[in-house]
């Protein structure tokens, strides 16, 4: 993968997201850009939980709201 960044965004039936994308991908619409040390400090908090293996064909980490997968 070249420079990535991570955008939060919705997937699925609307889970809250984070993915790791290429710099150069297009942002949709209430998508937003995160820094690392701010997926580094939800993920910490566990406000956000990595969900990468259980994602297919994700571009690099995958991390989701931890509330939106409680109500899954």
């Amino acid at each position: 993968m070249r420079k990535s960044s991570f955008v939060l965004t919705t997937i699925g039936n609307g889970i809250i997201a984070i993915l790791e994308t290429s710099e150069e991908a297009d942002r949709k619409r209430g998508e937003f850009t995160l820094s690392r040390s701010c997926v580094n400090s939800n993920v910490a908090s566990g406000k956000f939980v990595d969900v990468t293996d259980q994602v297919n064909g994700a571009e690099g980490e995958v991390f989701a709201l931890k509330e939106d997968l409680d109500n899954v």
